[in-house]
């Protein structure tokens, strides 16, 4: 084995245990969306049966759903479920194909990422610095926290938009069947 494979490998090693991270995080705070459902029929019942609506109900299930949201994207990154338009990548090869994910995530998608992380980390530590709190006088606390997730969730799909660029550099330079254990993780 020469050392460009080799180096080739323990990249993929490495990226494998950032993706299998990612995974076992999306599926975790995936039950988050089970959570926003108990809330969303708890508000209901609450609501048009007794006559009282909670605010921080319903701001615990934007919470929730904000969570899950964030989280998810790098998830759905890993799993290569992004939207593609069908009409036109289905008639392309598989190395146009990941010529486009590359040029997509390069020049698209990490520089919006690199953008809201570090306006999200400003948007966190200001919330934090001056305890902001919910608008409604009935509404949640610390507000930081849910605002801390908008970095979290761009670090997250940061690194696995840079995991599906280098699987499919490593996939064009081989010019193999890499592709099958690349896509959809």
């Amino acid at each position: 084995m020469d050392a460009n494979k080799l180096n080739n490998n323990v990249i993929l090693k490495y990226f494998a245990y950032i993706d299998k991270l990612v995974l076992t995080l999306g599926e975790t705070f995936s039950w988050l969306n089970f959570f926003v459902l108990i809330t969303i029929i708890l508000q209901l019942i609450l609501t048009h049966f007794f006559g009282k609506g909670y605010i921080f109900i319903d701001e615990l299930e934007w919470h929730f759903y904000a969570i899950a949201f964030l989280l998810g994207l790098s998830y759905t990154e890993v799993k290569d479920r992004n939207i593609r338009i069908d009409v036109f990548s289905q008639k392309f090869s598989t190395q146009t194909k990941e010529k486009i994910d590359i040029f997509g995530n390069i020049f698209l998608i990490l520089p919006y990422v690199i953008i809201v992380f570090i306006h999200g980390i400003d948007f966190a530590h200001e919330a934090w610095i001056i305890g902001e709190t919910s608008g409604s006088p009935m509404g949640l606390p610390y507000r930081w926290f849910i605002k801390s997730f908008i970095p979290i969730g761009m670090f997250f799909l940061g690194i696995s938009v840079i995991s599906r660029t280098i699987k499919s550099i490593v996939f064009l330079t081989r010019n193999s069947n890499y592709k099958d254990s690349h896509r959809g993780a």
